[in-house]
Formats: structure tokens, C-alpha cells, sequence
């Protein structure tokens, strides 16, 4: 069952930790290839799969895009390939053309993060390799996040809104 393999992959996966740091934008980050890295031997061990079902949303907004994804968790290993799907959204930037595939890679990453809980840290190593303390670092950064976003939101309108979360794609 897939609830099993999903249950098993749980059991093995560990924290990750938010290593990187976007200096334009002043926030840290886990890479989404660290996840990925991460969880992938453990879905081939399990014989679990992962698959990109539909796109449920897409919306752009000048180099912007927002993506809502629907993936399919599947245990091959059983006979009725008994799966579960979730919806996750995703965000890209980029002013060379691939914010889609940074929404993809977003959203693939959280799919994982979501279904499999896994932890990420936010803690950033320094150059002597200890793990220093950034409580107020974070409370910072967190307070700019927190503008930022609402200086999106007031650029979106109700109809953007609506169109991300409630309308269908074919």
C-alpha cells in the first residue's frame, strides 16, 4: 500500500538544511536538487513512483509564473498500483525565460517536502563548520519575506487570484 512505502520512506529520510542564500532577495533556502538527491534512492528502494499528472493552474505575471500541480504517488509493487495525488503550487522568477521550469522544479520539490514531512533547517554553516545560531538573522529575513509578499499581493488582482485557484485547465 502506498501509505506503507510512504510511512517506510518517512522512517528514512533526514533533515534538510536551508544552505544557500539569495543575496538579491535576502532569504536562505534548501536547494531542491538536495531533496531530490535525497529522496530519489529511497523512492527505488520502496518502488514508489512519482508522476506529473496535470497542470490544475498556470498564470504568469510579467517574469513571473505560478503553477499549481497535481502528482501522483504510486506503488508499483502493488497490483492495483495503489496511489495518492496531491496538488501542490509552485513559483518561478526568471528574466531569461525559465520561470515555468523553476515553478515545475518548485512545486516537484514541495510535493516531496509535503508528502514525505520532511524537515528543513534554518540554520546556514559557517566558515569554520559550526552551526551558528541566526535567530534574529531569520527574524529579519522573515520580516522582509513577509513586505515582499504583500508587495506581490497588492499587485495581483481578484481575478489573477481566482484564476490560480479555481479555474480548470483541459
Amino acid at each position: 500500500m502506498i501509505g506503507e512505502k510512504i510511512i517506510s520512506i518517512m522512517s528514512e529520510i533526514e533533515a534538510v538544511e536551508k544552505t544557500e542564500v539569495d543575496e538579491e532577495k535576502n532569504y536562505k533556502f534548501a536547494r531542491a536538487e538536495e531533496i531530490i538527491a535525497m529522496v530519489k534512492p529511497l523512492l527505488v528502494k520502496y518502488k514508489v513512483i512519482i508522476l506529473p499528472r496535470k497542470v490544475v493552474n498556470f498564470m504568469t505575471q510579467g517574469n513571473k509564473v505560478f503553477i499549481t500541480m497535481m502528482y501522483q504517488f504510486i506503488d508499483v509493487e502493488d497490483e492495483k498500483k495503489d496511489s495518492i495525488e496531491v496538488e501542490i503550487p509552485g513559483g518561478g522568477f526568471d528574466e531569461k525565460g525559465r520561470a515555468t521550469y523553476a515553478a515545475l522544479t518548485g512545486a516537484y520539490r514541495y510535493a516531496m517536502q509535503e508528502v514525505f514531512a520532511i524537515p528543513v533547517v534554518d540554520e546556514i554553516r559557517n566558515d569554520s563548520n559550526h552551526l551558528e545560531s541566526s535567530q534574529e538573522q531569520d527574524n529579519n529575513l522573515n520580516n522582509n519575506d513577509i513586505k515582499e509578499e504583500h508587495d506581490d499581493i497588492d499587485n495581483i488582482s481578484q481575478d489573477d487570484i481566482d484564476k490560480l485557484f479555481y479555474s480548470e485547465t483541459a
